[in-house]
């Protein structure tokens, strides 16, 4: 459709709102609650200015198509929303039009929050859930970004992948299964594969005889193992002698190839005879999370991430590596423990994934 052509259908906001009538087909025009709730949710959504926080910036002759299909688009959402009634939607429009659905600050500091304390209540919860998935891969925005932005006028997505929140930009991992425990993204893209790392292990000779032991003889499942975790290699390395500089060596490689110059903190905690394993997990996570967010190509330039678990209700915010240790050891996030053989390259990065609170 022509741009011209959508604008010269909408200058009606009735056309438009008729529109939504016929799309949801379960509500009665003739009805005055009704009738009054179409044309409340249709007059907020369009002067709160929420198209604007998540698209993206075009062409000014598209500008009208982009934001009245959005608007209408939004609008029939809320209208033909299940998991609210006429009165509960009323009571969110409420909130919607006060912008008090969300509690910003904690996207801003550092702590664990659970759904409540990020949301206004259950109402709001449920159209969170409800706009979940609205916009997800289109300009490269991830599950709850643009639901945030329709939600609250602090908050914005403009197309990076990230949301910004009252000027902050904030780094955003969703974890949407409904399953307590479920994984949120990964801190970092890409990663060393397999057979990268066993290629820089097999350079030192000390690793023949215990790499090929722990590949060889089964687990408790019956199998040989297929990959090894962090604490894993730290314990194996705790049983080899090796000589005169040669455990930083192998640090520096190992460790290196997956974070470059910032390795430094986790060679420097694995560097002793009887390393102590949990002390290169705090490094190791610590250097992950500092890494990611030094490189604006892993999710964009931000400063603080919030990973959001919809199965555990809960949500945490660091703004450091030392932050997320410290909410790691409190209990949380789950103690998930990096793959530093992975069966796939990304098990190489930390994963924070919230504990219900």
């Amino acid at each position: 459709m022509r741009a011209t052509q959508f604008l010269n259908e909408y200058q009606d906001p009735a056309q438009a709102k008729q529109e939504i009538l016929s799309t949801v087909g379960s509500y009665d025009p003739n009805d005055e609650a009704q009738a009054k709730l179409i044309d409340r949710v249709y007059s907020i959504v369009q002067k709160s200015g929420v198209v604007d926080r998540f698209l993206p910036v075009v062409n000014s002759k598209l500008q009208g198509e982009y934001n009245d299909a959005a608007i209408k688009t939004i609008a029939e959402k809320i209208v033909a929303s299940d998991r609210l009634n006429i009165q509960q939607k009323n009571d969110f429009l409420d909130l919607l039009q006060a912008n008090k659905c969300v509690n910003t600050n904690t996207f801003l500091t550092d702590g664990h929050y659970s759904i409540s304390q990020i949301f206004n209540g259950p109402l709001v919860e449920q159209m969170f859930l409800e706009f979940m998935d609205f916009g997800a891969g289109q300009q490269r925005a991830g599950k709850g970004e643009h639901a945030l932005a329709i939600l609250s006028t602090d908050i914005s997505q403009k197309g990076t992948g990230d949301i910004d929140v009252n000027g902050t930009p904030v780094e955003l991992k969703v974890a949407s299964s409904a399953k307590v425990g479920a994984g949120s993204g990964r801190m970092g893209e890409g990663g060393v594969s397999k057979e990268r790392v066993l290629a820089v292990l097999n350079k030192f000779p000390e690793f023949e005889q215990p790499l090929g032991g722990y590949f060889n003889t089964p687990g408790s499942r019956g199998t040989p193992p297929k990959t090894m975790n962090l604490k894993m290699f730290v314990d194996m390395c705790n049983k080899i002698e090796f000589g005169q500089g040669r455990r930083k060596a192998v640090g520096d490689a190992i460790f290196g190839q997956v974070f470059d110059k910032m390795a430094g903190p986790i060679v420097q905690a694995f560097d002793n005879p009887n390393a102590n394993a949990d002390a290169v997990l705090d490094a190791y996570i610590a250097a992950n999370f500092d890494w990611y967010k030094a490189n604006p190509d892993m999710g964009g330039s931000w400063q603080i991430m919030c990973s959001l678990a919809i199965g555990a209700a809960s949500m945490i915010t660091c703004s450091s590596g030392k932050s997320l240790n410290q909410l790691r050891k409190s209990g949380a996030l789950y103690s998930g423990i990096p793959s530093l053989i992975p069966s796939q390259a990304p098990e190489v990065f930390f994963q924070p994934n919230p504990t219900r609170k």
